[in-house]
């Protein structure tokens, strides 16, 4: 959002008189007085670029927005005192141009998030708000929706990864058990390219065949490896003392998968969120690599398949997550790394139609072009990889379910009725937690009613 803007006096000519015309008529309520709430936070978050970076944040609702200097500006303004009208004389006063473009986007933003002290609803509005009521049809509709694409949140989360930082957590960042961390991440790899891509070992515990069993297990260590995932990147946040605002599950078509809210972690600067954005795939990759280290004492046997099982899932998760296919943990640490905000679709476009326009047209190549073209040619390498690994997948595992599928097509209604067993789990956990609030928010009113009798 923030813009480059040169600081120039202002010009006391029949220009000037243009300004103020224009500012008279650009603006739709000259007499709201914006007011930001009392409690923000902001943080400094430039580096190295020339380019001043803050990020607010709002406690209340848990909402962030980067803005740049001439936001700033602004916000330092939002005292209620000021109206709008008042707010645009002050920004030519002190970058001589009008500035009623950048003041009518950043007030669109920070009404939208929270960061601005609104006038209270009318009553009627607010009662007619309360008194809407679904239909049974809207509530189905709702619920269906929900079990496709929802969340499956807790608020308290910082409290579960603050415990578990200060007990076992903070091992993950001692320097001395990093080196080892490293070894093992290293070791994962060689052993995976040679498991997976040479020998093509599946994922499958059964060497012939398949069952449920292999499925179910497939499932467990899914499901255990990015939960462990989540957990890393929700311990790197309490190492640098900020808050993880959320932990729960992100349900895709019924299916859980385990989430971190780790954006507070935008109040810091580039460092901190890369090792953030870096510390879920290494965790899988120390995984795999303890994995994998400890298959070779076990032989030959059940625990081995598994060992091995785990060391592969856990490195595919390494690898894939790593690659910058899609907006991954490993695009976050490159774009953090170089500080440009939507590198992935703006290196896309510069390979497919901007570069051979600048080869056309002979046009000198800047610092940011190379990174642009640099960017897409791993974009694009990392695509090569995951086909392979697509293709690695199908001749050692997917093939062979399938395989087992049309020979034994009641194997199609035991993974539907697992995965539907799943899903009808987070369901009810759902509604138990928000059967748990209600009766919390109970005995809040009648906690409060009792102390309004004793007054």
């Amino acid at each position: 959002m923030s813009q480059d803007k040169t600081k120039s006096g202002i010009n006391h000519s029949a220009s000037s008189l243009g300004i103020i015309s224009q500012l008279q008529q650009s603006i739709e309520h000259p007499q709201y007085f914006p007011l930001k709430i009392p409690n923000a936070e902001i943080a400094d978050v430039s580096n190295h670029s020339n380019q001043q970076v803050y990020m607010l944040r709002n406690p209340n609702l848990n909402k962030y927005l980067q803005i740049g200097e001439q936001e700033l500006f602004f916000w330092k303004l939002f005292d209620g005192k000021n109206s709008i009208k008042d707010l645009n004389i002050e920004y030519i006063n002190q970058y001589g141009e009008l500035g009623d473009t950048i003041l009518q986007q950043l007030l669109h933003l920070l009404k939208s998030n929270g960061f601005l002290q609104e006038p209270p609803q009318p009553v009627i509005q607010i009662i007619s708000q309360k008194i809407h009521t679904k239909t049974a049809f809207e509530k189905f509709i709702s619920l269906i929706s929900w079990f496709f694409h929802s969340s499956l949140t807790t608020g308290h989360a910082d409290r579960f990864f603050a415990w578990l930082y200060r007990h076992i957590g903070y091992l993950l960042f001692l320097k001395p058990l990093i080196f080892l961390f490293g070894f093992l991440v290293i070791f994962d790899t060689i052993v995976f390219i040679d498991y997976f891509f040479l020998r093509h070992i599946s994922l499958l515990l059964s060497k012939t065949g398949v069952g449920m069993h292999d499925l179910a297990l497939l499932l467990t260590i899914t499901y255990l490896s990015l939960f462990l995932h989540e957990c890393a990147h929700g311990l790197a946040v309490k190492h640098y003392d900020r808050i993880v605002l959320r932990a729960g599950i992100l349900l895709y078509f019924g299916q859980p998968i385990a989430y971190v809210d780790t954006t507070d972690i935008w109040m810091k600067n580039k460092f901190p969120r890369i090792v953030v954005s870096f510390a879920g795939p290494a965790l899988n990759g120390i995984l795999g690599g303890i994995f994998f280290l400890i298959s070779f004492f076990t032989p030959d046997s059940t625990p081995d398949s598994i060992l091995v099982q785990a060391g592969l899932i856990n490195s595919i998760f390494f690898l894939v997550n790593l690659l910058p296919i899609v907006e991954t943990d490993g695009h976050y640490i490159i774009q953090d790394y170089l500080e440009i905000n939507r590198l992935r679709p703006e290196s896309l476009a510069f390979i497919g139609y901007k570069i051979w326009k600048k080869l056309y047209k002979r046009e000198k190549w800047g610092k940011v072009d190379f990174i642009y073209l640099i960017y897409g040619i791993i974009a694009i390498a990392g695509m090569v990889v995951m086909i392979s690994v697509g293709i690695h997948l199908w001749y050692s595992t997917v093939y062979r379910i399938v395989i087992a599928l049309y020979h034994h097509p009641e194997f199609i209604i035991n993974i539907l009725g697992l995965l539907v067993l799943i899903g009808i789990i987070v369901l009810l956990v759902h509604f138990f937690l928000r059967w748990k609030k209600g009766l919390g928010s109970i005995e809040k009113k009648i906690v409060s009613n009792l102390h309004r009798k004793e007054k």
